[in-house]
C-alpha cells in the first residue's frame, strides 16, 4: 500500500535560524511583495462577488455582536467538498471556498460557471471577465475561482470587508507541503504571502465598539506533523516582532504621511509601530494534535489518508478578544 505520510526521516526539519531569516525577510519586505504585481482581474471580480454575497446577509441571524457577518474562509478548497462540510458544521456562518483551479472546482457536480454581471467596485467589466461560483442548498456556501494570495490582499485592503466581515475561522486543509528542501519557500509559512494569511484573522483587533471583540482562528491540517510544527515556529517569529493588522495599518499611515525617508518606504519594521496593547495581537497556538482515525473526512486527501490508516494532524492559531 502506498505510504503518503511525510516524517522527519524523509524530510529533515528546517534549521531554526534559516526559517527565522526567511520569515523575518518576508515580514520586512511585505510592502515590496504587496506592490510587486497587480491583482488578477478574475480574482478582483471574484472578491467583489464574495462581498456582494456577504452583504446580502447583513441584518440577518449570522452577524456577531458587532453587527459583522461571520465568514469562514476555506482557502485551497479544491473540489469544494470541505466547503460544503463546513457549511453544515457552521450553519451560522457564510463559507467562502476559494481555489485557483477551474479543473478542481469543476469536479464538483453541483458547481456551475457563472458570469459576473455586477460588482461593488468594478475593476474590469469586459464581457469575457468571468469567474465561477456555486452556492449550497443551505445557501451559506459560495465557491469562487481566485488566486489565494490576491484574494487575501483584497480582504486586507477593503474597507468594506473590514467594516462588515468577521473572519470567524480560516481553514488551510492539506496544503501542498513541498517536502523538498529546495521548495521550502513555496510552503505557506515560508512564502512572501505568509503575513497576509495571518492578517486575514486579525482585522477586528483595533476595534473600539464598546462590546467584546471576537477573535478569529487559522486552522491548518496536514499529514506531515513536521510541517505544522514549522508553521507554529513561523507564527512565533511573527509574534516576536510584534506584527499584526493594526501595526500594518500604522505603517501604511506613516508612509502616506511621508514620515519615512525614501529608502525605508518599502520596508516594514513592526517594532517601530508597537502600541501599548501589542501583546493582544499575539496568536495562541493549540497543537499540532493527531485527529481520530474515525473522523469523517473533510477532503479527498483526508479520505485517502484515513483509508490507509495514516495519521492526520491539526493545529489552531487563535486570535483572542
Amino acid at each position: 500500500m502506498t505510504q503518503y505520510t511525510i516524517n522527519d526521516s524523509i524530510c529533515p526539519p528546517t534549521e531554526h535560524e534559516v526559517l527565522k531569516s526567511i520569515v523575518q525577510k518576508h515580514i520586512h519586505t511585505l510592502p515590496r511583495y504587496w506592490m510587486s504585481k497587480p491583482i488578477a482581474n478574475h480574482t478582483a471580480s471574484a472578491f467583489e462577488e464574495a462581498l456582494d454575497f456577504v452583504m446580502s446577509f447583513k441584518g440577518g441571524t449570522i452577524e456577531n455582536n458587532q453587527g459583522k457577518v461571520k465568514v469562514i474562509l476555506d482557502s485551497g478548497c479544491g473540489t469544494g467538498k470541505s466547503s460544503f462540510v463546513l457549511g453544515k458544521l457552521y450553519p451560522d456562518c457564510l463559507i467562502l471556498g476559494i481555489d485557483q483551479s477551474l479543473a478542481r472546482l469543476s469536479r464538483n457536480k453541483s458547481y456551475q460557471p457563472a458570469r459576473n454581471t455586477s460588482s461593488i467596485n468594478s475593476v474590469d467589466t469586459e464581457s469575457n471577465n468571468q469567474f465561477e461560483k456555486h452556492t449550497s442548498a443551505e445557501g451559506n456556501v459560495l465557491l469562487i475561482r481566485a488566486e489565494l494570495t490576491d484574494f487575501w490582499k483584497c480582504c486586507i485592503s477593503s474597507r468594506l470587508w473590514q467594516n462588515h466581515v468577521h473572519v470567524h475561522k480560516h481553514f488551510l486543509l492539506y496544503p501542498n507541503p513541498y517536502p523538498k528542501k529546495a521548495r521550502l519557500k513555496n510552503r505557506f509559512y515560508a512564502h512572501p504571502a505568509f503575513p497576509l494569511l495571518l492578517m486575514t484573522i486579525m482585522m477586528d483587533e483595533s476595534e473600539n465598539t464598546g462590546s467584546e471583540s471576537e477573535g478569529g482562528a487559522l486552522i491548518v491540517r496536514s499529514n506531515w506533523e513536521g510541517y505544522l510544527k514549522e508553521f507554529a515556529t513561523a507564527v512565533g517569529i511573527w509574534d516576536e516582532l510584534g506584527c499584526g493588522f493594526d501595526n500594518w495599518k500604522k505603517f501604511l499611515v506613516s508612509v502616506c504621511a511621508g514620515n519615512t525617508v525614501e529608502n525605508e518606504i518599502l520596508d516594514w519594521h513592526p517594532e517601530n509601530y508597537l502600541s501599548y496593547n501589542s501583546d493582544s495581537s499575539k496568536l495562541a497556538i493549540l497543537g499540532p494534535n493527531r485527529l481520530s482515525q474515525h473522523s469523517e473526512p473533510w477532503t479527498n486527501f483526508e479520505a485517502k489518508y484515513l483509508e490507509c490508516g495514516e495519521p492526520i494532524y491539526e493545529i489552531t492559531f487563535s486570535k483572542g478578544g
